[in-house]
């Protein structure tokens, strides 16, 4: 498959409301619909947003503390 890479620039708190957004989602109960195969993509986005904003967190604490030691 042919996939193309974007760049969206989000804030912590957007990307706070995809995961939510995300697992209610995931919640939803569709009777016949693939036996829950539909839900995949939306549980490895889940999945990368939540990598991604521990990253988030892990650099503003880096950050942080560069700053504390000057």
């Amino acid at each position: 498959m042919n996939e193309a890479v974007v760049t969206i620039k989000l804030s912590d708190n957007e990307i706070g409301l995809l995961i939510n957004s995300l697992g209610m989602l995931e919640s939803a109960v569709v009777p016949c619909v693939d036996n829950g195969k539909w839900k995949v993509p939306y549980e490895t986005l889940k999945k990368d947003l939540k990598e991604i904003q521990v990253k988030v967190i892990e650099k503003r604490r880096e950050h942080e503390i560069k700053e504390n030691m000057r």
